[in-house]
């Protein structure tokens, strides 16, 4: 069979397939965008609880192949329910968003601090509050 009729023939499961890889990356990337603001916004809190729980968040997320993640969740949470494993799917956008949120979080932190102090001033000077600045 050469690759012309293998694309003739089942061309329906590649656009399928590629229609699901778009859809779920899509839908990581929003999950692990709204994650990752919420944990900089943890790490630049004040609350030292806040702080140290997104700190160790982001040092074992980034710090361990995804792989690894992978099966620890999925396996993990099959070891707590009695075998019971999750849907492959929403198992696959929970982890991506999980590694995504925790790249994100440096992301958005560094964007974050990297704003100068007088740029806050000038906000200030003209009637913003912190939230609005």
């Amino acid at each position: 069979m050469t690759i012309w009729e293998i694309a003739t023939n089942y061309y329906q499961y590649f656009l399928r397939g590629t229609r699901t890889t778009i859809l779920i990356s899509l839908l990581t990337v929003f999950c692990g965008s709204i994650l990752g603001c919420l944990i900089a916004l943890m790490r630049l809190s004040k609350a030292k609880a806040l702080q140290k729980f997104a700190s160790i968040y982001i040092t074992i997320i980034r710090g361990t192949p995804m792989m690894v993640q992978s099966m620890v969740i999925f396996w993990g949470y099959a070891f707590m329910n009695d075998g019971q494993t999750l849907p492959l799917i929403p198992a696959g956008i929970f982890i991506v968003s999980i590694n995504t949120g925790a790249y994100m979080a440096e992301i958005v932190r560094g964007g974050i601090i990297s704003i100068d102090n007088g740029q806050f001033e000038g906000a200030y000077s003209i009637g913003m509050n912190h939230w609005q600045t």
